[in-house]
């Protein structure tokens, strides 16, 4: 599909309508299936991209209905890091989790997600993916030298699952990387983390850097500058 000169697109997830998250505080509880939770995320998928396609963007994403919050969908699927499941008590909660040794190097199967995506619209699709340096902000580094090096390693992990994104047909990803503005002391070896996770990916590259939260109050004095 050919795109205009200045394509539109989302940049954040999609709005999480409130049954959504009453129905994923049932999962937590244990009162529905996975086999129902993900019957669930299919038609919220689908509704969010109907409604990017009505409204007339260009580049539509799943609107990452299937993601508690930014962090945890990929933390969880991270070889090699431990979490805490119960330490959380609602859908939008962090959970705690640590790494205590070498990050091995596995599938993180984000490619399905694309795939759905792609099979329920004709448009350009975008999957986006949280950073290095976000996911090194809310794990428990009790293995490398440095958060830095934390950092690197998850970059080495993540690079073949968007490379295998690509191979599928992801032409645009989204790198988001929230904490960048509250953190700038951070950016040199952050930004080597970023393009260590980009690096022969056959993809347009985006980089999203908010300042905010999901209430809409900043998470921390400062300013974009």
């Amino acid at each position: 599909m050919s795109l205009p000169l200045l394509p539109t697109t989302i940049v954040g997830s999609y709005s999480m309508p409130s049954w959504l998250e009453r129905i994923k505080a049932e999962f937590s509880s244990r009162r529905i299936s996975r086999h129902d939770l993900d019957d669930i995320y299919d038609t919220v998928a689908k509704a969010a991209i109907k409604d990017q396609e009505v409204a007339g963007l260009d580049i539509v994403t799943d609107g990452e209905t299937r993601r508690d919050n930014m962090v945890d969908y990929f933390v969880e699927r991270l070889p090699g890091v431990h979490i805490d499941r119960s330490s959380k008590k609602f859908s939008y909660d962090f959970y705690s989790s640590v790494v205590l040794g070498k990050l091995p190097l596995a599938p993180m199967g984000l490619v399905p997600d694309f795939q759905f995506l792609r099979a329920y619209t004709a448009r350009e699709a975008k999957i986006s993916i949280t950073g290095p340096h976000c996911l090194t902000k809310r794990i428990n580094n009790q293995f490398y030298s440095s958060e830095e090096a934390l950092a690197l390693d998850i970059a080495r992990v993540m690079n073949p699952e968007l490379k295998a994104l690509a191979a599928a047909g992801a032409r645009f990803i989204q790198i988001d990387e929230p904490y960048y503005s509250g953190y700038p002391e951070d950016l040199p070896w952050a930004v080597n983390a970023l393009n260590a996770l980009v690096d022969g990916v056959d993809a347009r590259v985006a980089a999203h850097i908010c300042y905010g939260n999901r209430y809409g109050r900043p998470s921390w004095e400062g300013s974009y500058d």
